[in-house]
């Protein structure tokens, strides 16, 4: 049986780089970042106060507060990044309901809600006091199960949690089931909130950089790299089986040809690059594409000293010295964890519809393991036409996305 094609017809992004496609295109393309020290995280007792900036967001009058009131940190970022989809993309939010639509999300975290919840149950000493809407809030699933109902979607309805690529394993599952027909359009992507609490487990871990300087702070690949920052938002893609985005006449941004995936099997947090390398050969497999047809490799490469050699090592043992260019644009955001998968694909497009390839800004000083693969630290003006997108996360979980321009 003949597999559909998966096209993206809409994207919808809260992101440092900005609130629209236009803006974080143009992020891109400049090296911008927006890397800041929070007070409050300093007052908290962080080690690392580093963080992304998101732009501010006018909640309030987009969203109906009824909506809002059930809305935790990340399931707001789901809904804002539907209606940018929407809005941004010219669709019809019409052609998103009934049984053959459904939401595949990916967020591992809602914790925003707890002090507010401590502080309640600390004080009224009775749960009753906690209203219908907080178990909602705390829920992993917040973003999925509120997008359901706003929508109008009737298929498939679920959050996968998988760390830091839990954004691209949904997208990866959605491709799989548009392929086999068994859902014709999926709203999919990947939610990070940005509250101080939901990074204080993390700081603990000492995974995040120390350098004072946040401008400086996240180097991905480069020898003097001392952790990831944290970053956050949220990232919305549409992804249709191309019958239907024709049928409909929706614009087509790309087309995504495959979905690679491994597991480490090894130690929870420490990768050895054989699984990454595993989850890479995989994507090309299914994609049944040879390296040399890929032009450009979007690292997972999160500024941490382990993480990047891994990775660029699996990179090399794959497509050598003379391979595609390559970047990570965790230089610029931070490390935007659970919603990284996804907004990474974003990213990719907007190289692929602005043509060219964003850099690795405060790639500065090579180390042997880069030093074998093609990384650039400047803006190449080239359009990609086909991207290989990595996303890898704790407990030794890999997903790659392979990515093409569209052709009829």
């Amino acid at each position: 049986m003949e597999k559909n094609r998966v096209v993206i017809t809409g994207m919808g992004i809260i992101s440092n780089l900005g609130t629209s496609f236009v803006d974080v295109m143009n992020s891109l393309r400049t090296g911008y970042s927006r890397i800041i020290i929070s007070e409050e995280r300093k007052k908290k007792g962080f080690r690392s106060a580093l963080t992304s900036e998101l732009p501010p967001l006018d909640t309030k009058s987009r969203i109906d507060r009824r909506i809002r009131k059930f809305l935790s940190e990340a399931a707001l970022y789901s809904v804002w990044g539907w209606l940018n989809a929407v809005d941004e993309c010219q669709l019809n939010v019409e052609h998103f309901t009934g049984k053959n639509v459904g939401i595949v999300l990916g967020n591992d975290s809602s914790s925003e809600p707890i002090p507010e919840l401590m502080a309640i149950l600390d004080k009224y000493k009775e749960t009753h006091f906690l209203g219908a809407n907080m178990v909602i809030k705390t829920m992993n699933s917040c973003c999925s199960m509120n997008l359901g109902p706003i929508i109008g979607a009737q298929g498939i309805n679920i959050t996968i949690s998988a760390a830091c690529a839990s954004g691209a394993h949904a997208i990866g599952y959605s491709h799989s089931l548009l392929q086999s027909n068994q859902q014709e359009a999926i709203v999919t992507g990947g939610f990070q909130e940005m509250n101080w609490l939901s990074m204080s487990s993390f700081d603990a871990l000492g995974a995040f950089s120390t350098n004072p300087d946040p401008t400086k702070a996240s180097r991905p690949f480069d020898y003097k790299r001392d952790g990831l920052v944290p970053g956050g938002g949220g990232a919305v893609l549409i992804l249709e089986t191309l019958e239907r985005a024709k049928r409909l006449q929706h614009k087509i941004y790309g087309e995504i040809l495959s979905y690679g995936f491994s597991s480490d099997g090894s130690h929870l947090t420490i990768p050895t690059g054989d699984g990454a390398e595993r989850c890479m050969r995989n994507a090309l497999e299914q994609a049944r594409i040879s390296p040399l047809e890929i032009d450009y490799i979007h690292a997972h490469a999160t500024s941490t000293p382990v993480g990047d050699r891994a990775e660029a090592g699996a990179i090399h043992k794959i497509f050598g010295s003379n391979g595609p260019v390559v970047s990570s644009t965790k230089s610029m955001t931070g490390h935007e964890c659970w919603m990284a998968g996804a907004s990474s694909v974003i990213y990719c497009l907007a190289m692929m519809q602005g043509g060219f390839i964003a850099p690795s800004i405060n790639f500065d000083h090579q180390e042997e393991d880069a030093c074998k693969i093609n990384i650039t630290n400047k803006t190449i003006q080239e359009k990609p036409r086909t991207i290989l997108c990595n996303s890898f996360g704790f407990g030794g979980t890999n997903a790659s996305i392979i990515l093409k321009e569209f052709i009829e």
